[in-house]
């Protein structure tokens, strides 16, 4: 792993991740929301991600009663930007041009107090490989306030070791990882 480029890393983890089976993605979902639930239950305004490849699901964050004063928002890309939309788990979604489904409401203008951010693997710095196509780290560049950073995944896919020769100025760290 240490030899290995950001693409490599990408590849074997999304292959590792698509071999999971339901239940083990379900299970941790489930141990992941919980330990959310005790850090965002004081936030008001959330951005999560509708679940794709076997990524951990914290859709069902929305529907905790710990979570009942939340305002949860989704991502959805706008040509080359991502915006995040109100999420409500009783209104249908829409397929994005990456096959992702997002939410039809209007873009969120206001201030997060956190954003919950999937990736395909974390190093032990908190840095994220992501997809490549750099939507959050690009949006992570324009904010102008300090909103906390989570990044979700399943404890297989920490990586054993820092891996910083992989990453640029541009690669956003999260503030804190969960996972089960």
């Amino acid at each position: 792993m240490l030899h290995q480029t950001k693409w490599q890393i990408r590849s074997q983890m999304l292959s590792f991740r698509l071999h999971l089976k339901p239940r083990e993605v379900e299970r941790a979902s489930q141990i992941i929301c919980r330990k959310l639930t005790a850090i965002v239950d004081d936030y008001k305004n959330i951005a999560i991600y509708y679940p794709i490849q076997n990524e951990v699901n914290v859709l069902q964050l929305a529907t905790l009663e710990e979570c009942k004063n939340c305002n949860f928002y989704l991502p959805s890309i706008e040509g080359d930007e991502m915006v995040f939309k109100k999420y409500n788990p009783a209104e249908p979604l829409q397929k994005s041009k990456f096959n992702i489904m997002q939410s039809r409401g209007s873009v969120f203008n206001g201030n997060f107090d956190a954003i919950i951010v999937p990736a395909l693997a974390f190093d032990q710095q908190n840095n994220r490989i992501g997809y490549g196509k750099g939507f959050y780290d690009r949006y992570f560049a324009a904010l102008n306030y300090n909103a906390v950073k989570i990044g979700i995944c399943m404890k297989q896919f920490i990586l054993p070791h820092p891996l910083p020769h992989l990453f640029s100025p541009q690669d956003v760290k999260m503030d804190m990882v969960i996972s089960d």
